[in-house]
């Protein structure tokens, strides 16, 4: 497949062909010259195309290198999506990086407000458009007027198992609690490398009785307990190595759902949560003051109607597929522009 390739562009793309020999089998290797070839391939014809849009940055280097290399044409603007992967992946010292990218995308698409303040503080000046990401809310049932606090509270927490979802905190906010009384069942819904140690945190400290691991579960399945429970927990949180979530939807799902939503100041959730308005907030890293916000909302259900008719509000008016569609077209037509 990689001769017929070569002979395609040999016949239809000589210049480029030859530039991609000289910039990359000569200084990089067959296999990243084999990948080159695969890419511009693939997009071949894609030129006639109005926007490129990247999902992720991770894919903007190779789209630039395909159009430096003339095989892309110069005419379709380059747009590319920043999540929290993305904005953690390469930090700040790695600034070649982000130079590259700041010089040869036309327009950023962050998800949250807080990443289009670090693009600008690590010296973006290319245009930057906030597009959040959506829920489905056609397939996840609205209904924040019909719970009620349970006994035991029933609390869950949804995410895969590593550091920035912050499961640590939130157990250790549970074990104080649970020493001064408060009965409770948690469920953990996500796997991932931190699995066994959280499990063997629960065991040491005894609060296997109420504390579930249920692994990954497929949606129909997590949307069923999210409906049986009173409490949503998010402790997010930096994680040593930099990395940071955007605006988790499984905080808006719940949001939509009627629980009572508890998250930190991390990242952009405060964009999204109200404190005391449409959910909690309380500061990351910090297993104290999330028991304190856990104990409170839990001994105030007569507050939990007004607080859940506020987020679903909230969600239905910024988080739906019609409104960041809308908010998407106007990110391109301002690329265009």
């Amino acid at each position: 497949m990689l001769l017929y390739k070569l002979l395609y562009f040999l016949k239809n793309n000589a210049t480029s062909l030859r530039l991609a020999l000289q910039e990359v089998l000569l200084n990089k290797g067959y296999r990243k010259f084999s990948r080159l070839i695969a890419d511009a391939y693939l997009m071949r014809d894609i030129s006639s195309s109005d926007i490129i849009h990247c999902q992720f940055s991770t894919l903007a280097p190779r789209i630039l290198q395909l159009k430096n290399l003339g095989f892309i044409d110069k005419q379709p603007k380059i747009v590319c999506s920043i999540r929290g992967y993305d904005i953690t992946n390469h930090s700040y010292t790695k600034s070649s990086y982000w130079q590259t990218l700041f010089s040869g995308i036309d327009t950023f698409i962050p998800v949250c407000q807080n990443f289009e303040s670090l693009l600008r503080n690590m010296g973006c000046e290319k245009p930057i458009s906030v597009v959040h990401s959506p829920i489905n809310v056609r397939h996840i049932k609205s209904s924040p007027d019909i719970r009620l606090l349970q006994n035991p509270v029933r609390l869950v927490s949804i995410g895969r198992l590593v550091e920035k979802k912050g499961i640590i905190d939130a157990l250790t906010a549970l074990l104080l609690l649970k020493k001064k009384g408060l009965v409770f069942h948690y469920s953990i819904i996500g796997d991932g490398k931190l699995r066994q140690s959280l499990i063997d945190y629960v065991n040491a400290q005894k609060l296997e009785e109420c504390v579930e691991f249920m692994g990954s579960l497929p949606s129909d399945r997590t949307l069923s307990i999210l409906d049986t429970s009173d409490i949503l927990i998010a402790p997010s949180k930096t994680a040593a190595d930099g990395n940071n979530e955007g605006i988790p939807n499984v905080l808006k799902e719940a949001m939509l759902m009627g629980l009572q939503v508890i998250s930190t100041t991390h990242s952009g959730i405060p964009e999204l949560i109200e404190h005391k308005k449409n959910g909690y907030l309380c500061a990351e890293n910090d297993p104290e003051g999330l028991a304190k916000v856990i104990e409170f909302v839990a001994g105030n259900s007569q507050q939990w109607l007004d607080i859940a008719k506020h987020a679903a509000a909230t969600v239905m008016a910024e988080y739906t597929p019609e409104k960041t569609t809308e908010d998407l077209i106007e990110a391109y037509r301002a690329a265009l522009s």
